[in-house]
């Protein structure tokens, strides 16, 4: 009775009914070599407006399964998109999986073998028919072949092979992990990524394979997180996204207090609470994303519709940033102590002399204290900064100089 009251409320949430398509389709449907991981595929589509001629496909996070994310499905396909909700291997946590790896290269090893079917891990046994691939390969062909006038076809080369540059890649937790990799190894259009990082807790460190150059650039990558998500915190989230390269489009960012285009900003976080009623045992961690958990307004509306519509669709305002050479970037070294309870220094290096901005912000998007507002030579600077006055916590630094931006995280304990 629960689901079925379930499934009525995505309904009333969902718009027009006449156009849009809704699907299940269990995976070996599309594939007889498909053999696990067998529950059902969600795609959507909404024929009543302009199609945007792009596909998105969504990650579930560890255990969950495509019905469990129909809000941000439907809210795609109402912005033009061809929708795919995916069903793939995602049984255990890959950071739970290579907690205790020697090898730092595991996080990178197993999520590359659930996407492409080669064997890399002792830790995961995926073969090619249901890697991710395969899987999404399989379902393009299946709804073309039953729907041809969709447009379907459209995301598969002469070689069946995806149309990498035409995808948005998201996923929520561990299936954010597997876009932002697939964002490594396939130029995708877009990377959205809900609370998602590989963090390796036993070196104290973000994952070794996000912070490599990939093929889709940084400009393409956004995330959005939850101030007090005790699976994935701000301490390990911010870093991670920094490793990805992006910070240099602005600080990280609150949608509870600024409006879209949140100043640009890939880095959004919300301190929203939880849908009432049914929570899971992670109800932050779940509530960007997950249905059952996803707060409403008053009169149903979707509390981060504008957030999604900016996340899959909002572009920065400045290419440039991403495009300057490497070799004349600016150099922001981690703050030392960190944590600390009253003061730190915070250094940098200018390759060249530059208007520099240095400031602080609460996981808000608010600035609480700003260290440097004036052109500096180039060459290596020192500040020492005084948080004694602040509330404990976490905090990002952001240097500003020239073009470039980049910025860390601190932590201020009393």
């Amino acid at each position: 009775m629960r689901y079925f009251c379930y499934l009525i409320l995505i309904l009333l949430l969902s718009g027009d009914m006449a156009h849009a398509k809704d699907r299940f389709v269990f995976p070996s449907q599309t594939d007889a070599a498909i053999d696990d991981w067998n529950e059902r595929h969600y795609t959507v589509i909404n024929t009543a407006v302009t199609p945007r001629n792009q596909l998105f496909v969504f990650f579930a996070g560890t255990g969950g399964l495509p019905r469990n994310y129909q809000l941000i499905s439907r809210h795609a396909a109402d912005l033009g998109f061809h929708v795919i909700n995916l069903r793939y291997p995602n049984d255990d946590a890959v950071n739970a999986l290579c907690r205790n790896a020697s090898d730092p290269a595991c996080y990178e090893q197993v999520r590359l073998e659930i996407i492409d079917g080669t064997d890399r891990s002792d830790l995961v046994d995926v073969d090619r028919p249901n890697s991710v691939e395969n899987r999404l390969v399989k379902l393009l062909q299946y709804l073309d072949d039953r729907f041809p006038t969709e447009g379907w076809n459209q995301y598969l080369d002469d070689q069946n092979e995806p149309v990498w540059a035409t995808l948005v890649v998201g996923g929520h937790s561990q299936g954010g992990g597997h876009a932002g990799i697939l964002g490594k190894t396939h130029k995708v259009d877009r990377v959205v990524m809900f609370a998602a990082i590989d963090y390796d807790a036993s070196r104290n460190e973000v994952a070794p394979w996000i912070s490599q150059k990939g093929v889709t650039p940084p400009s393409a990558y956004y995330g959005l997180g939850h101030e007090r998500d005790i699976l994935v915190p701000p301490g390990r989230l911010v870093p991670g996204w920094e490793a990805y390269g992006m910070a240099v489009f602005g600080p990280v960012t609150s949608v509870d207090t600024q409006p879209p285009p949140y100043g640009n900003s890939h880095m959004l976080m919300t301190n929203a609470d939880p849908k009432p009623g049914f929570q899971s045992l992670s109800p932050y961690h779940n509530s960007m994303v997950v249905d059952v958990e996803t707060p409403l307004t008053q009169s149903g509306a979707l509390v981060f519709a504008d957030t999604w519509t900016y996340l899959l669709t909002g572009r920065a305002s400045s290419v440039a940033l991403e495009e300057a050479p490497e070799s004349i970037s600016i150099s922001l070294t981690p703050n030392h102590p960190n944590p600390f309870s009253t003061t730190t220094t915070l250094t940098y290096t200018l390759p060249q002399a530059a208007p520099t901005q240095l400031s602080v912000y609460d996981l808000l998007g608010r600035r609480v204290a700003l260290l440097v507002d004036a052109p500096q030579a180039a060459g290596q600077h020192t500040v020492r900064f005084d948080a004694s006055r602040l509330p404990a916590g976490g905090y990002v630094y952001q240097l500003r100089a020239g073009a470039f931006r980049t910025s860390r995280m601190l932590h201020v304990i009393h």
